[in-house]
Protein backbone atom coordinates (compact mmCIF):
# COMPACT_ATOMS: atom_id res chain seq x y z
CA UNK A 1 0.00 0.00 0.00
CA UNK A 2 1.54 3.52 -1.08
CA UNK A 3 1.77 6.08 1.25
CA UNK A 4 -1.27 7.59 -0.80
CA UNK A 5 -3.21 4.82 -0.41
CA UNK A 6 -2.60 4.85 3.19
CA UNK A 7 -3.74 8.75 3.66
CA UNK A 8 -6.69 7.63 1.90
CA UNK A 9 -7.80 4.71 4.12
CA UNK A 10 -6.81 6.69 7.54
CA UNK A 11 -9.26 9.15 6.15
CA UNK A 12 -12.41 7.04 5.29
CA UNK A 13 -11.74 5.61 9.24
CA UNK A 14 -11.53 9.46 10.76
CA UNK A 15 -14.76 9.96 8.85
CA UNK A 16 -16.13 6.65 10.29
CA UNK A 17 -14.99 7.54 13.81
CA UNK A 18 -16.17 11.18 13.57
CA UNK A 19 -19.47 10.24 12.37
CA UNK A 20 -19.96 8.10 15.39
CA UNK A 21 -19.63 10.62 17.88
CA UNK A 22 -23.61 11.21 18.38
CA UNK A 23 -24.09 7.78 19.28
CA UNK A 24 -21.16 7.91 21.67
CA UNK A 25 -22.40 10.61 23.15
CA UNK A 26 -25.89 9.91 23.55
CA UNK A 27 -24.51 6.34 25.46
CA UNK A 28 -22.29 8.47 27.43
CA UNK A 29 -25.69 10.76 28.49
CA UNK A 30 -27.70 7.58 29.44
CA UNK A 31 -25.38 6.27 31.92
CA UNK A 32 -24.85 9.79 33.33
CA UNK A 33 -28.52 10.16 33.74
CA UNK A 34 -28.14 6.63 35.67
CA UNK A 35 -25.62 7.78 37.69
CA UNK A 36 -27.83 10.99 38.77
CA UNK A 37 -30.52 8.43 39.85
CA UNK A 38 -28.14 6.34 41.78
CA UNK A 39 -26.73 9.77 43.27
CA UNK A 40 -30.26 10.99 44.14
CA UNK A 41 -31.38 7.59 45.88
CA UNK A 42 -31.60 6.87 49.46
CA UNK A 43 -29.40 4.24 51.44
CA UNK A 44 -29.23 3.54 54.80
CA UNK A 45 -25.66 1.79 56.03
CA UNK A 46 -24.54 -0.20 59.15
CA UNK A 47 -21.72 0.53 61.05
CA UNK A 48 -19.90 -1.33 63.06
CA UNK A 49 -16.61 -1.88 64.10
CA UNK A 50 -15.07 -5.66 62.95
CA UNK A 51 -13.35 -6.69 66.10
CA UNK A 52 -14.94 -5.22 68.70
CA UNK A 53 -18.15 -3.83 70.13
CA UNK A 54 -16.86 0.07 70.01
CA UNK A 55 -19.47 1.31 67.97
CA UNK A 56 -22.30 0.02 66.22
CA UNK A 57 -25.24 2.30 64.62
CA UNK A 58 -27.23 3.04 61.19
CA UNK A 59 -27.02 6.36 59.18
CA UNK A 60 -28.99 7.16 56.21
CA UNK A 61 -27.82 9.08 53.59
CA UNK A 62 -30.58 10.86 51.23
CA UNK A 63 -29.00 12.07 47.82
CA UNK A 64 -25.46 14.22 49.10
CA UNK A 65 -27.14 14.27 52.48
CA UNK A 66 -26.52 12.16 55.51
CA UNK A 67 -30.18 12.80 56.93
CA UNK A 68 -30.49 10.33 60.47
CA UNK A 69 -28.51 8.51 62.46
CA UNK A 70 -28.08 6.58 65.53
CA UNK A 71 -24.59 5.44 67.01
CA UNK A 72 -23.90 3.58 70.07
CA UNK A 73 -20.34 3.98 71.63
CA UNK A 74 -18.59 1.62 74.37
CA UNK A 75 -15.01 3.57 74.95
CA UNK A 76 -13.12 2.86 78.06
CA UNK A 77 -14.47 6.09 79.64
CA UNK A 78 -17.95 4.46 79.41
CA UNK A 79 -21.18 4.27 76.88
CA UNK A 80 -22.50 6.85 75.07
CA UNK A 81 -25.24 6.77 72.22
CA UNK A 82 -24.90 9.92 69.50
CA UNK A 83 -28.43 11.07 67.86
CA UNK A 84 -27.85 13.25 64.15
CA UNK A 85 -30.03 16.06 64.95
CA UNK A 86 -28.95 18.68 61.86
CA UNK A 87 -27.78 17.00 58.19
CA UNK A 88 -24.75 16.56 56.95
CA UNK A 89 -24.00 17.46 53.33
CA UNK A 90 -21.49 15.50 51.89
CA UNK A 91 -19.21 17.80 49.59
CA UNK A 92 -17.98 14.84 47.49
CA UNK A 93 -21.23 14.08 46.58
CA UNK A 94 -22.43 17.60 45.58
CA UNK A 95 -19.00 17.74 43.60
CA UNK A 96 -19.95 14.44 42.06
CA UNK A 97 -23.25 15.91 41.21
CA UNK A 98 -21.76 19.25 39.78
CA UNK A 99 -19.47 17.33 37.20
CA UNK A 100 -22.37 14.97 36.35
CA UNK A 101 -24.97 18.26 35.33
CA UNK A 102 -22.12 19.72 33.25
CA UNK A 103 -21.41 16.66 31.21
CA UNK A 104 -24.83 16.04 30.92
CA UNK A 105 -24.53 19.83 29.26
CA UNK A 106 -21.28 18.96 27.23
CA UNK A 107 -22.82 15.61 26.12
CA UNK A 108 -26.23 17.67 24.69
CA UNK A 109 -24.30 19.73 22.18
CA UNK A 110 -24.58 18.67 18.69
CA UNK A 111 -26.75 15.82 19.08
CA UNK A 112 -30.62 15.66 19.47
CA UNK A 113 -31.73 15.31 22.83
CA UNK A 114 -35.87 15.88 22.46
CA UNK A 115 -36.79 12.29 21.99
CA UNK A 116 -34.65 10.98 25.26
CA UNK A 117 -36.15 9.12 27.59
CA UNK A 118 -34.39 9.02 31.39
CA UNK A 119 -34.89 5.62 31.96
CA UNK A 120 -31.81 4.29 34.01
CA UNK A 121 -33.22 0.58 33.19
CA UNK A 122 -33.19 0.83 29.36
CA UNK A 123 -29.81 0.36 27.49
CA UNK A 124 -29.55 3.15 24.33
CA UNK A 125 -28.61 1.76 21.30
CA UNK A 126 -25.21 2.09 21.62
CA UNK A 127 -24.21 -0.10 24.12
CA UNK A 128 -24.55 -0.68 27.93
CA UNK A 129 -21.96 1.47 29.80
CA UNK A 130 -22.88 -0.07 33.04
CA UNK A 131 -20.62 -3.34 32.54
CA UNK A 132 -22.96 -5.58 30.35
CA UNK A 133 -21.84 -5.94 26.79
CA UNK A 134 -24.88 -5.38 23.95
CA UNK A 135 -26.00 -7.81 22.01
CA UNK A 136 -26.32 -6.25 18.94
CA UNK A 137 -24.79 -6.66 16.03
CA UNK A 138 -22.04 -3.99 15.76
CA UNK A 139 -22.34 -1.81 12.57
CA UNK A 140 -19.76 -2.58 9.81
CA UNK A 141 -17.24 0.04 9.37
CA UNK A 142 -14.28 0.74 6.78
CA UNK A 143 -11.37 -2.05 6.75
CA UNK A 144 -8.44 -0.82 8.30
CA UNK A 145 -5.39 -0.99 10.19
CA UNK A 146 -5.98 1.87 12.03
CA UNK A 147 -7.33 0.91 16.09
CA UNK A 148 -10.27 -1.08 16.72
CA UNK A 149 -13.37 1.01 17.00
CA UNK A 150 -14.17 1.70 20.82
CA UNK A 151 -16.31 -0.24 23.09
CA UNK A 152 -20.07 0.86 22.80
CA UNK A 153 -20.11 2.42 19.52
CA UNK A 154 -22.84 0.22 17.89
CA UNK A 155 -25.50 2.35 16.25
CA UNK A 156 -25.43 3.54 12.56
CA UNK A 157 -22.84 6.21 12.01
CA UNK A 158 -24.81 9.74 11.05
CA UNK A 159 -23.97 11.01 7.52
CA UNK A 160 -20.57 13.48 7.53
CA UNK A 161 -22.58 16.43 5.67
CA UNK A 162 -25.60 16.30 8.71
CA UNK A 163 -22.98 16.19 11.53
CA UNK A 164 -22.96 19.13 14.23
CA UNK A 165 -20.07 21.36 12.91
CA UNK A 166 -18.52 20.00 16.24
CA UNK A 167 -17.88 16.78 15.31
CA UNK A 168 -17.12 17.88 11.63
CA UNK A 169 -13.41 17.64 12.01
CA UNK A 170 -11.09 16.18 14.79
CA UNK A 171 -9.87 19.62 15.55
CA UNK A 172 -13.17 20.57 17.52
CA UNK A 173 -13.93 17.48 18.54
CA UNK A 174 -11.12 16.85 20.58
CA UNK A 175 -10.97 19.62 22.80
CA UNK A 176 -14.80 18.85 23.74
CA UNK A 177 -14.06 15.09 24.70
CA UNK A 178 -10.71 15.92 26.43
CA UNK A 179 -13.17 18.74 28.57
CA UNK A 180 -16.21 15.75 29.25
CA UNK A 181 -13.32 13.59 30.38
CA UNK A 182 -11.13 15.67 32.41
CA UNK A 183 -15.21 15.79 34.50
CA UNK A 184 -15.78 12.74 34.90
CA UNK A 185 -11.87 11.79 36.16
CA UNK A 186 -12.83 14.67 38.88
CA UNK A 187 -16.05 12.80 39.38
CA UNK A 188 -14.39 9.70 40.28
CA UNK A 189 -11.76 10.92 41.99
CA UNK A 190 -14.41 12.65 44.23
CA UNK A 191 -15.93 9.34 44.83
CA UNK A 192 -12.32 7.90 45.26
CA UNK A 193 -10.69 10.40 47.94
CA UNK A 194 -11.63 12.97 50.17
CA UNK A 195 -8.91 15.92 50.52
CA UNK A 196 -7.00 16.27 53.62
CA UNK A 197 -8.34 20.03 54.52
CA UNK A 198 -11.42 18.51 55.24
CA UNK A 199 -10.68 15.91 57.18
CA UNK A 200 -9.34 15.66 60.96
CA UNK A 201 -7.90 17.74 62.49
CA UNK A 202 -9.14 21.03 60.46
CA UNK A 203 -13.11 19.38 59.87
CA UNK A 204 -15.19 17.93 62.19
CA UNK A 205 -19.03 17.18 61.89
CA UNK A 206 -19.25 16.68 65.52
CA UNK A 207 -21.57 19.30 66.39
CA UNK A 208 -24.50 17.94 63.80
CA UNK A 209 -24.70 15.14 66.85
CA UNK A 210 -26.05 15.42 70.11
CA UNK A 211 -24.45 12.98 72.41
CA UNK A 212 -26.09 11.14 75.88
CA UNK A 213 -24.74 11.68 78.33
CA UNK A 214 -23.23 14.75 76.63
CA UNK A 215 -19.49 14.01 75.52
CA UNK A 216 -16.86 17.01 75.13
CA UNK A 217 -13.87 16.99 73.22
CA UNK A 218 -14.97 14.78 70.31
CA UNK A 219 -14.35 14.41 66.87
CA UNK A 220 -15.63 13.09 63.95
CA UNK A 221 -15.09 12.51 60.51
CA UNK A 222 -17.65 11.67 58.00
CA UNK A 223 -16.44 11.16 54.14
CA UNK A 224 -16.25 9.05 51.19
CA UNK A 225 -13.84 7.20 49.57
CA UNK A 226 -13.54 4.27 47.42
CA UNK A 227 -17.52 4.47 47.14
CA UNK A 228 -18.20 3.50 50.60
CA UNK A 229 -18.77 5.93 54.05
CA UNK A 230 -16.44 6.16 56.20
CA UNK A 231 -16.41 7.09 59.79
CA UNK A 232 -13.61 8.58 62.11
CA UNK A 233 -14.29 9.03 65.84
CA UNK A 234 -11.61 10.75 67.90
CA UNK A 235 -11.85 11.52 71.49
CA UNK A 236 -9.71 13.96 72.34
CA UNK A 237 -7.99 15.24 76.04
CA UNK A 238 -6.44 18.97 75.97
CA UNK A 239 -3.33 19.54 77.22
CA UNK A 240 -4.29 22.69 79.28
CA UNK A 241 -2.19 25.64 79.40
CA UNK A 242 -0.86 25.58 76.16
CA UNK A 243 -1.94 28.53 73.68
CA UNK A 244 -1.85 27.90 69.71
CA UNK A 245 0.68 30.42 69.84
CA UNK A 246 2.87 28.84 72.18
CA UNK A 247 2.35 25.25 69.53
CA UNK A 248 3.67 27.67 66.73
CA UNK A 249 6.95 27.98 68.39
CA UNK A 250 7.17 24.21 70.11
CA UNK A 251 7.02 22.59 66.77
CA UNK A 252 4.96 20.14 68.00
CA UNK A 253 3.26 18.64 64.52
CA UNK A 254 5.93 16.16 63.65
CA UNK A 255 7.52 16.60 59.92
CA UNK A 256 6.42 20.51 59.94
CA UNK A 257 8.40 21.52 62.36
CA UNK A 258 7.59 25.26 63.71
CA UNK A 259 4.99 25.84 61.08
CA UNK A 260 2.64 24.71 63.72
CA UNK A 261 -1.24 25.11 62.51
CA UNK A 262 -0.68 27.41 59.42
CA UNK A 263 1.65 24.95 58.52
CA UNK A 264 -0.71 21.93 58.69
CA UNK A 265 -3.70 23.47 56.97
CA UNK A 266 -1.25 24.68 54.29
CA UNK A 267 -0.15 20.72 54.17
CA UNK A 268 -3.18 19.28 53.87
CA UNK A 269 -4.78 21.90 50.97
CA UNK A 270 -1.63 20.99 49.05
CA UNK A 271 -2.80 17.02 49.53
CA UNK A 272 0.10 16.57 51.75
CA UNK A 273 -1.76 14.16 54.58
CA UNK A 274 -0.78 14.12 58.19
CA UNK A 275 -1.16 10.85 59.82
CA UNK A 276 -1.71 11.05 63.54
CA UNK A 277 -1.70 7.65 65.89
CA UNK A 278 -3.40 7.03 68.98
CA UNK A 279 -1.91 9.33 72.05
CA UNK A 280 0.13 12.18 69.45
CA UNK A 281 -0.35 15.32 70.17
CA UNK A 282 -2.49 17.44 67.68
CA UNK A 283 -4.05 20.99 66.82
CA UNK A 284 -8.14 20.97 67.20
CA UNK A 285 -9.71 24.10 67.02
CA UNK A 286 -6.97 25.84 68.34
CA UNK A 287 -5.74 24.05 71.23
CA UNK A 288 -3.25 21.55 70.99
CA UNK A 289 -5.14 17.95 72.46
CA UNK A 290 -3.77 14.27 72.87
CA UNK A 291 -5.62 11.88 71.00
CA UNK A 292 -6.99 9.45 73.33
CA UNK A 293 -9.33 7.14 71.36
CA UNK A 294 -9.93 6.54 67.63
CA UNK A 295 -12.18 4.23 65.77
CA UNK A 296 -12.85 4.04 62.07
CA UNK A 297 -15.62 2.16 60.55
CA UNK A 298 -16.64 1.28 56.87
CA UNK A 299 -19.93 0.99 55.23
CA UNK A 300 -20.34 -0.23 51.72
CA UNK A 301 -23.33 1.78 49.55
CA UNK A 302 -24.19 -0.11 46.70
CA UNK A 303 -25.56 3.15 45.07
CA UNK A 304 -22.22 4.75 45.50
CA UNK A 305 -20.43 1.75 43.92
CA UNK A 306 -23.03 1.63 40.78
CA UNK A 307 -22.00 5.05 40.17
CA UNK A 308 -18.16 4.93 40.38
CA UNK A 309 -18.31 1.95 38.25
CA UNK A 310 -20.51 3.72 35.62
CA UNK A 311 -18.11 6.64 35.56
CA UNK A 312 -15.64 4.25 35.07
CA UNK A 313 -17.28 3.36 31.86
CA UNK A 314 -17.61 6.36 30.58
CA UNK A 315 -14.28 7.38 31.45
CA UNK A 316 -12.45 4.16 29.78
CA UNK A 317 -14.81 4.70 26.46
CA UNK A 318 -13.76 8.92 25.98
CA UNK A 319 -10.25 7.75 26.87
CA UNK A 320 -10.42 4.72 23.88
CA UNK A 321 -12.28 7.46 21.45
CA UNK A 322 -10.05 10.48 22.22
CA UNK A 323 -7.09 7.87 21.85
CA UNK A 324 -8.32 6.32 17.94
CA UNK A 325 -9.05 10.09 17.10
CA UNK A 326 -5.63 11.39 17.83
CA UNK A 327 -4.10 7.79 15.73
CA UNK A 328 -6.50 8.24 12.88
CA UNK A 329 -6.30 11.59 12.56
CA UNK A 330 -1.95 11.98 12.53
CA UNK A 331 -2.23 8.90 10.11
CA UNK A 332 -4.28 11.16 7.93
CA UNK A 333 -1.91 13.64 8.39
CA UNK A 334 -4.43 15.80 10.29
CA UNK A 335 -2.18 18.60 12.64
CA UNK A 336 -3.83 19.46 16.16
Amino acid sequence: MTIEEEHASAARELTWLLTTLPATLSSIRAALHEVNTLLSSTSTLALSTSRSESLKGIITRSGSDLTRGDIRLSLNHGTNTLSLTNPIALEQLADVRGHVKLCLELTAEGIDITSEVEDPTKNTATGDLSGQQSQQTPSRRPSSSRPSRPRGLSAPPVPLNSLHPLFSSPTTALPHLRLLNSHITSAVRSLTIQPPHRLFPFSSVASSFTPVPPMSNLAIDLYIHEAALILELRTLIPLDGTSSSSILDSGSLGGLGGLGSFGSRFAAAVGIGIEEVQGEEVVWEGRKTRIRERLRVEAMDASLMSCLAKLGGVGHLLGDVVRALEQVGRAAGREF
